[in-house]
């Protein structure tokens, strides 16, 4: 046994997770290799999150409003990238593509795996920018890129250790207006997120590396602080 493998079981991690064909946990309340998708329009109707009733700000469909700052249950995370990396600093465009849209997801997996972590979960909000602003939106066909996300985020909870079932994560999709609420035609996601309070949850099976969230960010455990969390499990 490794060093890193002795302290996993020293924090109580399971190994036992049950996995289901194409590498996907089973979930309680999804069909295997989905997650729950909802649409901003109507209720969460059947997703454990706390986000249950729809959007968590009135403005967050609104492009260019304001949302306000960063929380430890609500980050920001900007589907914008550089049209032209020439320049200095470089103009920004909406991901074009698929591919561009799952790179941004994979680049913060950590958020996921931190709100897992954290007491009361929450959502990583994409196309906001950290400063608040929701920005213009995605222009690309919202079932199939769905589709994709759905894969591509089932797999990194399978990439968690212990994996990580379905059923703590939802994709919301969120259609877009302007200032007078009317439909754009674009749309952004999000990324909801329930509490795992069985186990903490380590960011991969090769490293014991699990992250909190401390305020708007977030940020590595120290190994006493996975052991507290964990004693903390175990006795709810």
């Amino acid at each position: 046994m490794t060093g890193s493998e002795e302290t996993v079981e020293a924090l109580g991690v399971s190994r036992s997770a049950p996995v289901v064909s194409g590498g996907v946990v089973a979930a309680e309340r999804s069909p295997p290799n989905r997650l729950q998708t909802v649409e901003s329009e109507v209720q969460t109707d059947g997703w454990e999150g706390k986000e249950q009733n729809g959007l968590w700000h009135p403005k967050a469909v609104i492009v260019g409003a304001n949302v306000g700052p960063e929380t430890d249950e609500h980050e920001y995370k900007s589907l914008m990238v550089p049209a032209d990396k020439t320049k200095k600093p470089p103009s920004m465009r909406p991901c074009k593509d698929t591919s561009e849209v799952l790179k941004k997801v994979v680049d913060h997996s950590k958020e996921i795996n931190a709100m897992l972590n954290h007491r009361t979960g929450g959502s990583i909000h994409f196309g906001i920018h950290d400063d608040g602003i929701v920005e213009e939106g995605l222009d690309l066909p919202q079932a199939a890129v769905n589709d994709k996300l759905q894969t591509r985020v089932g797999q990194l909870l399978q990439e968690f250790y212990p994996a990580v079932q379905s059923r703590f994560v939802a994709i919301q999709l969120v259609n877009l207006a302007n200032r007078s609420e009317e439909p754009t035609g674009r749309w952004r996601f999000d990324i909801c997120v329930t509490p795992h309070h069985s186990e903490v949850v380590l960011i991969s099976n090769k490293d014991t590396v699990a992250y909190y969230r401390q305020g708007g960010n977030s940020e590595k455990m120290t190994a006493n602080m996975m052991e507290q969390l964990r004693v903390e499990r175990q006795q709810k």
